[in-house]
């Protein structure tokens, strides 16, 4: 995205479909995505500059870039949850998440049965933060990815894993509003 794309209330689906090294949503130098309060369905986010504000609604993503095995890359920009949930829902492999600097979310929300999501950083030290509630449904949430730096994770509101759902803190600095386990958690 190099120009703005203003979504107002409309429901957008920004990758079906797409495989490989790609993004359904990439914000460039001077891209500006405003996400409104639709329902969204991104393949994959990236950002290489530029300002990507979510939907105050659901924005879910559903795939990952081969490049770089993960389903969010934010290497620089400026980042804005809406104050909507975002939905991990790419379920077919692990999936990792890449930041180039502290990040904070709303409500998110893991939903890949079986498998691992590890966000992680460029070899330093940064927090993922969620203004709302982490809630995990399915998968295991992994603040540590191979030989990078442990992220520290802070949820001001609730961290609630379901049956079938996992969060593994490894040496990371957590903090959270409450924390609620179902049985099988």
């Amino acid at each position: 995205l190099n120009g703005t794309l203003t979504c107002n209330a409309s429901d957008i689906d920004l990758g079906a479909g797409l495989s490989g090294n790609k993004f359904g949503l990439s914000a460039n130098t001077s891209g500006i995505f405003n996400g409104g309060t639709g329902t969204h369905t991104i393949w994959a986010l990236g950002m290489t500059g530029g300002t990507i504000t979510l939907s105050s609604g659901i924005t879910t993503l559903t795939g990952k870039n081969s490049s770089t095995s993960g389903n969010i890359y934010f290497y620089s920009g400026t980042f804005n949850h809406g104050s909507g949930t975002l939905v991990q829902n790419y379920a077919t492999q692990n999936c990792n998440s890449l930041f180039n600097m502290s990040i904070t979310f709303n409500n998110f929300i893991l939903n890949a049965p079986t498998k691992d999501y590890q966000p992680y950083t460029y070899n330093k030290s940064l927090t993922i933060a969620h203004d709302g509630d982490l809630t995990i449904t399915a998968g295991d949430y992994i603040t540590k990815y191979t030989t990078h730096p442990d992220i520290e994770l802070t949820v001001d509101g609730d961290v609630l894993i379901s049956d079938g759902g996992t969060l593994t803190g490894m040496a990371s600095t957590i903090s959270f509003g409450s924390l609620t386990i179902a049985g099988g958690g």
